[in-house]
């Protein structure tokens, strides 16, 4: 007897041409921004450009997507094996953006002023992502850590604290656009294509990361509820 396969809904075929399109467009940033690095003399803020961009729109984007139902490249793996790629690409990820952003602070060194709005959301970003690391390592071990705290908080907290700091890093990159060396170095026409997919991934990038929230909202509710059921029962 065969049973016949169900064909996927609309809405999930839709999520599958979004993602797609995501991955198109994180592709084609990387590229250009990659060129436009090497292409331009070399200087120390020529690595605090392209160490952010690899680390948040490319690493971080793709480390995000990794763990998400819809994302065609991790469709096919196991869940542990989504685990691993989202854990390395995450580390990947932070060490260049870190890295990117104590570039820039070495070389402007007391000329530092943290007062513009680029400034502002990369240092933001880069607080939560460093909370965000030691959450990722404590998530990575939650099942041997099971006694002092249940999994699934631990997840959920990681995967808030993990949307709150691409937010921010993708809003600072954003500002990055629109600062002396895009202008100079870059047509008018594309830095405002630029700034148009930094914010399309970062909305797209989001809305799979919300969905795997509100899964873990789900399972975090329904543990509590069994827990005060279970109280409840012991006490009557």
């Amino acid at each position: 007897m065969v049973v016949a396969k169900s064909s996927p809904s609309l809405f999930a075929t839709f999520e599958v041409v979004l993602n797609t399109i995501n991955h198109m467009l994180i592709g084609c940033v990387t590229f250009y921004m990659t060129w436009l690095v090497f292409a331009q003399p070399y200087s120390l803020f020529s690595l605090h450009v392209i160490f952010c961009t690899l680390g948040y729109q490319l690493l971080m984007a793709e480390a995000i997507l990794a763990l998400y139902s819809g994302n065609a490249w991790s469709s096919l793996l196991l869940r542990r094996q989504k685990g691993h790629g989202h854990l390395w690409l995450q580390i990947g990820g932070a060490i260049l953006a870190l890295a990117g952003m104590w570039i820039e602070v070495y070389n402007k060194g007391n000329r530092i002023t943290w007062k513009g709005n680029h400034a502002i959301f990369g240092l933001l970003s880069a607080i939560f992502l460093i909370i965000n690391v030691i959450l990722g390592f404590i998530t990575f071990w939650s099942v041997k850590l099971k006694h002092l705290v249940k999994p699934v908080y631990v997840k959920l907290v990681h995967n808030m604290v993990g949307l709150c700091c691409f937010v921010f890093g993708m809003v600072s990159l954003y500002y990055g656009y629109d600062k002396g060396y895009v202008k100079r170095n870059v047509p008018p026409e594309i830095k405002t294509f630029l700034e148009a997919v930094c914010l399309a991934t970062m909305i797209l990038v989001c809305l799979g990361s919300m969905k795997n929230i509100s899964f873990n909202f789900k399972d975090a509710f329904k543990g509590l509820f069994r827990k005060n059921n279970y109280t409840d029962s012991e006490a009557n």
